[in-house]
This record gives C-alpha cells, sequence and structure tokens, in this order.
C-alpha cells in the first residue's frame, strides 16, 4: 500500500536524513526516496521512519515520531490504469445503466402510481364495512321483530291456554276446565 506524499512527509525524510545516528542502510534508503521526487511513499517506508524518529525522539522535538502523525494529510495512492475500452463491454455497460436508471424512476414513482389504485381499494373496503355494518344492524332490526312476533303468539298460546293457571288475574288461582 502506498500513500501520497504531503510537505510533511518532505519534512520528516530531511529530519531523518540529520540524525547522526542513522545506519547507512536506513540513510541510503531515505535519500533515494527523496531524490526520487516520488508522488507516492510505501507504508513500509513510513513504518521504517516512524521506528528511527522513535528510537532518536529525543533530539527531533517538534517532528512527529508516529505513524498516523507522518501520514495526516495523506491519502491511500491509487494508480489509475487505462485500458482502451471496448464498444461491446461500454454498449452493455449503457445498457445496465439505463435499465438502472428506469428501476430507480419506477421505484421512485411508484407511491404516485399507487395512489390511485390505493384509494380505490381503500373505498371499496370502506364500502364493504358499511355494507357489513348496515347488513348486522338490519339482522338486529328483524330479530328483534321476529322475536316480538313470536313472543306475542307464544305468550297467547300460553296464557289464553285453558289448561293453565291465569297467573296475571288477582283472582284466586283456579284452574281452568276444558
Amino acid at each position: 500500500v502506498d500513500f501520497t506524499v504531503t510537505p510533511l512527509i518532505k519534512t520528516v525524510l530531511s529530519d531523518a536524513l540529520s540524525l547522526d545516528q542513522l545506519s547507512e542502510e536506513d540513510r541510503i534508503l531515505f535519500k533515494t526516496h527523496q531524490d526520487i521526487q516520488s508522488d507516492h511513499i510505501p507504508f513500509k517506508l513510513i513504518q521504517k521512519l516512524s521506528s528511527v524518529l522513535k528510537s532518536n525522539h529525543h533530539k527531533l522535538k517538534s517532528t512527529p515520531i508516529y505513524v498516523h502523525e507522518i501520514l495526516e494529510g495523506s491519502c491511500i495512492y491509487s494508480k489509475s490504469i487505462l485500458k482502451e475500452k471496448d464498444p461491446i463491454i461500454q454498449q452493455a455497460l449503457e445498457q445496465a445503466r439505463i435499465r438502472l436508471d428506469n428501476q430507480r424512476y419506477l421505484k421512485m414513482t411508484e407511491t404516485i402510481r399507487r395512489s390511485k389504485a390505493v384509494e380505490q381499494q381503500q373505498d371499496n373496503l370502506e364500502l364493504k364495512t358499511y355494507s357489513s355494518q348496515a347488513k348486522i344492524g338490519l339482522n338486529i332490526i328483524v330479530s328483534m321483530i321476529v322475536l316480538y312476533v313470536a313472543g306475542y303468539f307464544i305468550g297467547n298460546v300460553f296464557f289464553n291456554s285453558k289448561f293453565l293457571v291465569n297467573p296475571l288475574s288477582f283472582k284466586s288461582s283456579t284452574v281452568l276446565s276444558i
């Protein structure tokens, strides 16, 4: 993994090169990278730079010594690889983009298209609930009328019977004869 070179990284490299106790191998490594003037630096080199600075931090007071401090302001370096564009692949990509755009559009307008159908379904459901409530109300009314008529006839038969005692009369209980 490489990172982009920032002015801070260049400063830290030059500070590391100014150290007296720097090994010859590290000095060559740091000097080579400084001379190249590359726009990216390997992460391994940043780690090596950090370890060298940590071991000599008493000599460099204001120089950052930790990796995250050295990489401040830098970002991951990525090479852009330019290939010739294949017309068949480009056409397939364009068709895929069009399909994706159409799907996004349909998803966006789905609530608008559904609203009319949903309103009609809600109206149908409301009418069904009103009609079912009306049926229940009518059923209750018809049941009350039927029970009243049945009670009237049963009461007439029961209380006007010659075999039973008439409990509603205030006279003494007498059994009616046939």
